[in-house]
Order: C-alpha cells, then sequence, then structure tokens
C-alpha cells in the first residue's frame, strides 16, 4: 500500500516542473524589479539633491543680481533727480 502513494506518472512530474518554472522565473523576475526599483529611487534621490543645491546656487546668483540691478536703479533715479533739479533752475 505504501508503494502506491508516490507513484508519480511523467505527466504529474512535468506539471510539477512547470509551476516550479513559473514560480522561480517569477521570483527572480520579482527581485531583478525591486533591485531596477531601488536604484531608480536612488538615482532620482541624488538628483532631487543636485538639482536642489543647483537650485539655491540659482537663487543666490539671482538675488545677487537682483540687488546689484537696484543699486544701479538707485544711482540711476539720483542722476535723474539731479538733473531734473539742475534743469528746473
Amino acid at each position: 500500500m505504501a508503494s502506491h502513494m508516490f507513484r508519480f506518472t511523467i505527466r504529474d512530474v512535468l506539471w510539477l516542473t512547470a509551476i516550479v518554472a513559473i514560480v522561480a522565473g517569477w521570483t527572480v523576475d520579482h527581485a531583478r524589479a525591486r533591485v531596477s526599483l531601488g536604484r531608480a529611487n536612488f538615482a532620482l534621490s541624488q538628483q532631487d539633491v543636485h538639482y536642489e543645491k543647483d537650485g539655491w546656487k540659482a537663487v543666490d546668483r539671482l538675488t545677487a543680481e537682483n540687488a546689484q540691478l537696484r543699486k544701479e536703479l538707485e544711482r540711476c533715479e539720483v542722476r535723474m533727480g539731479q538733473a531734473s533739479a539742475s534743469n528746473s533752475n
């Protein structure tokens, strides 16, 4: 009776092989996808840091440029005020 319990046909072995192959393939694919996703997330985080630093550099540069233009505008306004004062005399 015990010898009949473990009797498999070739069809049973082929089905088992197919199921194991599908599960193994899915597991490998899922692991690779997870690694790729991790790498992509890391790359994006590095880009965010890079763009954030560059962004602040641009803000600093534009702030300095804005201050310089304001000084130049004030000098022009002073000159124009002096010119209009001398023209009114």
